[in-house]
């Protein structure tokens, strides 16, 4: 990639919709993505970069779009894993949960089989967050197999059903909050964008 900083930069434009990364010009900018009221339709959203990508001819291949989806093991990320596995893209289903929890459902490899189960393509990657290695290791992984990235959802967060008072709130995890919530997504986004402007540009959901 041309370090020139006359020639060639990597362009991140962000609005409420999600965050195109590109190649452009240093003189212009890429067209950001039109907001949309509450949360983005995130299927609709990669549609738009992917115009190819539909479920009436599923046919996965070696030029297929490849997604990272965090926190994919249960709930949301799960639910968006699924609809890019449906519609014909590789997906990485990162998250923590590779044995099952006694509290709660789902695991990386419920993830990956249920998207295998309905013709797609998926490979899991034990990923926490809050460790940077982990991050690191989980963007080489997904350009070893797949060769590139396409699309990243930062999904995984870690939420909490009660806060504490000011006073009783436990520090380690008020820290943990950002760890998780923050600097991780953050992490994961400053390994992802130059891989993504490498191969032409990519879509980033927060």
């Amino acid at each position: 990639m041309s370090r020139d900083p006359g020639r060639n930069t990597n362009a991140v434009v962000c609005s409420d919709g999600g965050c195109i990364v590109s190649r452009e010009p240093s003189t212009s900018r890429p067209s950001a993505p039109s907001p949309r009221p509450g949360s983005p339709d995130v299927p609709v959203r990669v549609a738009e970069r992917f115009p190819s990508l539909g479920r009436k001819d599923l046919r996965v291949s070696s030029t297929s779009p490849t997604a990272i989806v965090t926190g994919a093991s249960r709930g949301i990320g799960k639910q968006i894993a699924l609809e890019l596995g449906g519609r014909g893209m590789n997906v990485v289903v990162a998250a923590r949960t590779v044995e099952a929890h006694r509290r709660l459902s789902g695991t990386v490899g419920e993830t990956v089989e249920a998207i295998r189960a309905a013709g797609g393509e998926a490979m899991a990657v034990r990923t926490d967050m809050t460790i940077p290695e982990d991050v690191t290791a989980l963007v080489k992984k997904t350009v070893d197999v797949y060769g590139g990235i396409d699309v990243l959802i930062n999904n995984a967060a870690q939420t909490a059903g009660s806060w504490p008072t000011l006073v009783e709130m436990d520090v380690a995890d008020w820290r943990q909050q950002f760890e998780t919530n923050l600097h991780g997504p953050m992490l994961l986004m400053k390994a992802a964008v130059p891989v993504m402007a490498e191969s032409g540009g990519g879509v980033i959901v927060n």
